[in-house]
């Protein structure tokens, strides 16, 4: 078991490698200004933490994706789950959920300053709406696909409608769930960037703009790196706590 726990760890380390080497070998084929090397965004870091720039910017946009994220969750899980219950519901609600998912969150930024002004709470509304669609989507779908079986069972021992949602459909949607959080961690970050560069310039999207701008690649290169490490580090988080809460649902 070690061995294999090893494993995963090991692969990781190869990739990450194996990244950086491609990197630095086309960064040797063209110039900084296009492409600088790893070593040259490494050398650009000090300046940026020293200044408190890079410190400053990577908790806003923390902030906000964190927010619109947990808002997205809150909002998706028991909408997913009350959609796979009810039919009539599902029905009803098939256009408008696979219209807003299918929609570019872009394209409603303009509507949303209207609405709501540049402040952090339009920023956090943009993460909500990119992150709460594959949520509620894949509750849905690990609601409905629960095994019709051990429902029928359950039914035949007496067992209420309520506990079995709570004893065999919630924790046989638990994979479902866990998966379009993952996905909804990438678009998340994706849109708390764009939100960034939309609306007030500000987090690691304002640092992207000012530093492109300024045709500082290298400088650039540290907020992308950063957003990059976030949604690796918290896709992983909840990888681990998928991992976790597999222990409580029905094999």
């Amino acid at each position: 078991m070690a061995g294999m726990a090893r494993e995963p760890v090991v692969l990781y380390i190869i990739s990450v490698v194996v990244f950086l080497a491609v990197w630095q070998a086309v960064s040797m084929s063209t110039t900084p200004l296009f492409l600088p090397s790893p070593g040259e965004v490494a050398a650009a870091v000090p300046s940026l933490v020293g200044s408190g720039a890079l410190t400053d910017a990577t908790l806003s946009t923390l902030y906000v994706f964190l927010a619109g994220l947990a808002l997205g969750v809150a909002a998706g899980v028991p909408l997913g789950i009350v959609l796979g219950r009810f039919q009539v519901l599902n029905g009803v609600t098939y256009i408008p959920v696979t219209t807003f998912y299918s929609m570019p969150f872009v394209a409603l930024i303009p509507l949303l300053v209207i609405w709501t002004g540049l402040g952090v709470e339009t920023k956090a509304i943009i993460v909500f709406i990119a992150s709460v669609f594959p949520i509620l989507i894949n509750t849905q779908a690990g609601i409905q696909q629960t095994n019709h079986r051990l429902l029928e069972m359950a039914t035949s021992f007496g067992a209420t409608e309520q506990q079995k949602l709570m004893d065999i459909s919630i924790p046989f949607s638990v994979p479902y769930i866990m998966s379009g959080i993952r996905i909804a961690v990438g678009r998340a970050i994706v849109a708390a960037i764009v939100a960034e560069l939309t609306t007030s310039i500000s987090g690691l999207g304002g640092l992207l703009s000012y530093y492109g701008n300024e045709f500082a690649t290298a400088k650039m290169m540290v907020p992308l790196v950063m957003v990059a490490f976030i949604s690796l580090a918290l896709t992983y988080a909840v990888k681990k706590m998928e991992e976790r809460l597999g222990r409580w649902r029905l094999t």
